[in-house]
């Protein structure tokens, strides 16, 4: 019993967020013709319903290859060789049982 004065506190325990993107061991090659070159090697990050993610890193890291190999808009030299999904249309389905359409935006600076 709570003294005179004194408030009882509970805590609930809070729901975790949907991940709607999960990215694990993300890997992705331009497949030139004299050399295969690694542009992303091991990415891996979760995006939960409601957050905004910022890719941030040095010119030339991988920011722009990652955020194209997830909306699936590599040039044709380019191929992901580890696949943070089970199939390439991974995403589109997740989508469509979920009744929304992905959204993302790529700004340079």
């Amino acid at each position: 019993m709570a003294e005179m004065g004194s408030e009882v506190h509970r805590q609930t325990p809070a729901l975790a967020p949907e991940v709607v993107l999960d990215v694990a061991d993300l890997k992705t090659e331009f497949h030139l013709r004299h050399a295969n070159v690694r542009a992303v090697d091991g990415v891996s990050f979760t995006v939960s319903a409601g957050e905004c993610v910022g890719l941030v890193g040095e010119s030339g890291c991988g920011k722009s290859t990652t955020g194209l190999s997830i909306m699936k808009l590599l040039p044709g030299v380019g191929h992901i060789t580890a696949a943070p999904f089970d199939s390439p249309d991974e995403i589109s389905l997740h989508c469509e049982k979920r009744k929304w359409k992905p959204s993302a935006v790529m700004t340079w600076r």
